[in-house]
């Protein structure tokens, strides 16, 4: 058995408290976006009923063609592929790769350009290998204003501040 490659929950939490500021984000559609080989389809198929309300229809075979948010391995084959996109950018990849949690990203900071820089940062990098960071939050008033400002936050969206 190998080493684990997603990063240990606890580690990423009390990642947050360790500094005054934090922002987190998700990557939209993660495991949407990892496409499985064609012969390795055949191991996720699923039975469907032609017709839902007729337990005497037809059975359909499908097979998924992305990753399958929810299987075992799913969190695995996520982090995998993302961590061999992020090998082959340029940038401050391995900050990032500490940050991940499965789709999830954060981040902390003592001060509010360093968080600033890493939201442009981050999403520049992301978007190289066709990933992109959404429902950014943070409990930094510069990086929430700005957020605002580019339409990133809905108003209702709650700040994070009592993680940190």
């Amino acid at each position: 058995m190998g080493p684990h490659i997603t990063a240990d929950l606890l580690k990423v939490l009390l990642q947050l408290k360790t500094k005054s500021f934090a922002c987190i984000s998700d990557i939209e559609k993660a495991f949407l976006m990892v496409q499985l080989r064609e012969e390795d389809r055949d191991y996720t198929r699923f039975l469907w009923l032609e017709d839902p309300t007729d337990p005497n229809s037809k059975l359909l075979v499908y097979k998924f063609r992305v990753v399958l948010f929810g299987a075992t391995c799913s969190p695995f084959l996520l982090n995998a592929t993302i961590k061999k996109h992020l090998s082959m950018v340029e940038g401050d990849v391995e900050r990032i790769k500490r940050g991940l949690y499965v789709e999830n990203l954060q981040f902390t900071s003592i001060g509010d350009n360093e968080l600033v820089n890493f939201f442009f940062e981050a999403n520049e990098i992301f978007a190289q290998v066709h990933l992109y960071l959404k429902e950014w939050t943070s409990n930094n008033d510069s990086l929430q204003r700005l957020l605002k400002h580019m339409g990133l936050v809905p108003e209702h969206k709650q700040l994070i501040r009592s993680y940190v």
